[in-house]
């Protein structure tokens, strides 16, 4: 009796200090389950891949055609092919984190089988937490990759390239902005709790807006059109790609502050919905 008494407080304590840490466990452990990595592998791959690929097949076309285009803007074209890239994988980055994180709640899977039940707030920033680092190394190996396609194109052109150390800090703020995009998109899963609802907006944000407004600034020439749509997602994202060749980091770090801003409104959206229990398709045991 006297030995169950001391050792009640010794077990609280060593419960309360697992128990953020299995949490955290847990939820790596299900995302492995889910196929996570493979499934945002592939996306990040096949998004910077095709993205790059399109923009210097388009910029081969383009100089094939016009004769008169001056080599100038042919340069210009391949230079920004990562852009394309970069905003490719994001957007499949995003449906890939939708697909991960919509309907976590209304399924129950978030409930743990061999420990207690631990609390939403934790568990809400354990994923946040896992996605932000999951993309970020995601999007800089994957955005690492368009660059060396990028790089072989302009070698097998005859082109030389070299790469500066002022490169390396511009692909990890290539890297922050795309992981801002990609959990700012898990954001949205997690607060609409339907796929398909959350993937039709994430593109419809990410993608028909921004063509909109640019669609807008072109036609009627007007400044607030044009700025509207690039402080969009993909507008701030494509800014940081296309400028982090030039090793001016004041002007990176501001858009990925805009970025943060973004990801913060659909986190405070996310969490507020998260509290709010939705309802379960199992049975409480």
């Amino acid at each position: 009796m006297t030995r169950s008494i001391e050792s009640t407080p010794i077990r609280g304590r060593a419960r309360r200090t697992q128990r953020l840490g299995d949490v955290i466990r847990a939820e790596a452990l299900k995302a492995r389950t889910l196929r996570a990595q493979t499934l945002l592998w592939v996306a990040g791959v096949l998004g910077a891949v095709t993205g790059t690929a399109a923009a210097l097949l388009f910029a081969s076309i383009l100089g094939s055609i016009d004769a008169d285009l001056p080599q100038g803007e042919i340069a210009r074209l391949v230079a920004r092919a990562p852009v394309a890239g970069a905003g490719i994988a994001a957007l499949f980055w995003g449906f890939a984190a939708i697909y991960l994180t919509a309907n976590e709640r209304a399924t129950g899977r978030e409930r743990l089988t061999d420990i207690e039940v631990p609390s939403r707030r934790r568990t809400f920033t354990a994923r946040l937490v896992l996605a932000t680092m999951g993309s970020g190394v995601l999007a800089l190996g994957t955005y690492a990759l368009g660059a060396a396609v990028t790089a072989s194109f302009g070698l097998v052109s005859g082109g030389e390239v070299l790469i500066a150390p002022g490169d390396v800090v511009g692909w990890l703020c290539v890297a922050l902005a795309t992981s801002l995009c990609v959990v700012w998109a898990a954001c949205l899963g997690l607060a609409i709790r339907n796929g398909i609802v959350a993937a039709a907006t994430h593109l419809a944000v990410f993608v028909v807006v921004p063509a909109v407004f640019g669609s807008l600034a072109a036609t009627t020439r007007q400044d607030v059109y044009a700025w509207v749509a690039s402080m969009m997602p993909a507008g701030r994202l494509g800014f940081v790609v296309d400028a982090s060749r030039e090793g001016d980091v004041l002007p990176l770090l501001g858009a990925c502050g805009v970025l943060t801003v973004w990801f913060a409104g659909a986190a405070a959206v996310a969490w507020l919905r998260w509290r709010k229990p939705a309802v379960r398709s199992e049975a409480r045991r």
